[in-house]
């Protein structure tokens, strides 16, 4: 499929365009919009981009999605073992958009034929709760050895997420931070001394790592990509970085909010909902007018006028 190039991405103006209701001057016009189910969010598009440069990414292949009689998404499992086999026999599933919640639900251990459609099964279950189309394809990722913390129901393992906007990489962050619960068990799990700020003692234990090596691939998907994005890299127990996942840095409206795109910590001056005003991040109405079903409808059809 022939996907858009990043300058057809609406505009704050042009998504205006698309709405009956004018758009509260509450998002700068710089802000980038667009819906998480965008075209430029599907692997196909940056992962093909990627390979461009000599940023390290697990080995990947990819089999075909097939429409079963009642119209269900499934696999032809002889392929799926033909392509675990290649990887080393246990593999990484995700569909275009993401992975499974875990990494454990995203894993194909072996290939005997009752593990892998047990395991695609239960991947392909986990999309259709999610509410996330399938595509026509699922990508198969070789297997990196991330088990560094925490056990298989909260694994912990080093991730830094960058922020790249047309060449320049903006800033780097623990990727979850905010939400990471159990940083004091992770702290010990890796070796660290306790600490009165854990967060802050993994970000400083992992910026050798940013300074030497990840600063340099994130420059270099930079220097590939136009637009904004958020980019994930990973370090495997062996001490090799891998960049596994990329999406838009974006805010896109969910439920009526703007939200942004990429997690992105609140303390950051690069996050985009920090350029929403006070009144609309405290108020409790914070639906933006024009921003409904509707709206998202819309972009969904343009983004198909742009693939035809």
């Amino acid at each position: 499929m022939a996907l858009p190039t990043i300058d057809d991405l609406p505009t704050r103006a042009e998504y205006q365009e698309m709405v009956d209701e004018p758009l509260p001057d509450r998002v700068p016009t710089w802000v980038p919009l667009a819906d998480f189910l965008s075209p430029y969010n599907q692997m196909q598009y940056w992962y093909n981009e990627l390979t461009e440069t000599d940023v390290p990414v697990p080995e990947t292949r990819t089999v075909s999605v097939i429409e079963s009689v009642t119209g269900t998404p499934t696999y032809d499992t002889d392929e799926v073992i033909d392509v675990v086999d290649e990887l080393g026999g246990t593999a990484f599933v995700r569909s275009e958009y993401k992975a499974s919640y875990t990494a454990r639900q995203s894993k194909i251990p072996d290939t005997n034929p009752e593990n892998v459609e047990y395991w695609m099964t239960e991947f392909l279950s986990t999309l259709a709760m999610q509410g996330l189309p399938v595509g026509e394809q699922l990508w198969l990722r070789e297997w990196l050895d991330l088990d560094w913390a925490g056990d298989d129901l909260d694994p912990w393992h080093p991730e830094i997420r960058a922020f790249i906007d047309d060449g320049e990489v903006l800033c780097w962050h623990l990727r979850d931070a905010d939400e990471l619960h159990n940083a004091d068990e992770i702290v010990e799990d890796v070796g660290l001394s306790p600490s009165m700020n854990p967060v802050g003692s993994l970000r400083a234990w992992l910026a050798p790592d940013w300074e030497e090596t990840v600063s340099e691939y994130a420059q270099a998907v930079a220097d590939q990509f136009e637009g904004s994005w958020s980019v994930d890299f990973v370090k495997t127990t062996d001490g090799d970085w891998y960049c596994t996942d990329m999406a838009l840095r974006a805010l896109t409206p969910v439920s009526g909010e703007w939200n942004e795109m990429s997690g992105h910590p609140g303390n950051c001056e690069h996050q985009l909902v920090r350029h929403l005003p006070a009144s609309y991040l405290d108020s409790d109405d914070r639906s933006p007018e024009g921003v409904d079903a509707e709206a998202e409808q819309l972009i969904e059809e343009m983004e198909m006028d742009t693939d035809a």
